[in-house]
């Protein structure tokens, strides 16, 4: 009996310690809010965020911040549950990698943590170059909008072409951002095209101005306006030319008749 009571309380004491251990391991929860898994990491002040919640008492010290095994940088001023710290994530390359959040409280000397796996690091800005139709030139509707581009992999890539307050959604490629559709766009003339480019973090734009979207019975029609306009230059400049060259004869003769009939009359 005395032995089966031994047992009962190394037992007992066993199972204590247990729920001890587990208690205290869980004592910190952390979570790494931005960047989420999967995320895009950019500029010269991107801002780490995490929060560590505590379920017994802990007085959390410092928050450390990881990109794979590598410190960023810690943060032991913070306190309490909300844990930030600022990165210039331009200072390496563009690469895929894991970020890290460790938190540190005093009880125990203990730390928790909680990362994001597959993180994209993103400083190169996509270009963007304007192809067609030219500015200042006269299309059909379903004429092909056209913009070379780079620097546009990844699945959060993506363009959209603006014809002043029409906002259209082209066909991305690793080369080039396309839009093409039958009747469109309206007919009617736009200031300003515009390409918007970005990877999902980073962005850049490409613009073609004084657009004509028309019709293929009114191009000669407004072919011929302009046509009729510039003749009508033409003629007025002509009559202009003419009018100019008769006051020049009428000058001239008046010259002549002075020194030549006047004066003489005089003497």
């Amino acid at each position: 009996m005395k032995h089966t009571k031994q047992v009962l309380f190394l037992s007992l004491m066993l199972f204590g310690l247990f729920i001890a251990a587990g208690i205290a391991q869980a004592a910190v929860t952390v979570t790494l809010v931005t960047p989420a898994a999967s995320g895009r990491v950019s500029g010269t002040a991107y801002r780490f965020n995490c929060t560590a919640a505590a379920t017994t008492g802990e007085n959390m010290t410092n928050a450390s911040f990881y990109y794979g095994t590598t410190l960023i940088g810690t943060n032991s001023t913070n306190g309490g549950t909300q844990w930030a710290y600022n990165w210039n994530s331009t200072s390496v390359n563009d690469y895929i990698t894991d970020f890290k959040c460790v938190v540190g409280w005093d009880k125990n000397v203990s730390t928790a943590e909680d990362s994001s796996a597959d993180c994209y690091i993103d400083n190169t800005v996509p270009t963007c170059t304007w192809s067609t139709p030219a500015s200042s030139s006269i299309s059909e509707p379903g004429v092909t909008f056209t913009a070379i581009v780079t620097n546009v992999s990844g699945e959060d890539s993506f363009c959209t072409l603006s014809l002043d307050n029409n906002i259209y959604v082209p066909t991305l490629s690793s080369t080039s951002c396309t839009y093409t559709k039958v009747g469109e766009p309206p007919v009617g003339h736009y200031s300003t095209a515009t390409f918007t480019v970005s990877d999902g973090t980073n962005s850049t734009t490409c613009s073609a101005t004084s657009l004509t979207i028309t019709k293929d019975e009114y191009i000669a029609a407004q072919q011929y306006q302009i046509t009729q306009l510039q003749n009508q230059q033409q003629n007025i400049l002509l009559q202009q030319t003419q009018k100019n060259k008769g006051l020049v004869i009428v000058l001239i003769a008046a010259v002549l008749y002075y020194f030549f009939v006047y004066k003489k009359k005089k003497r």
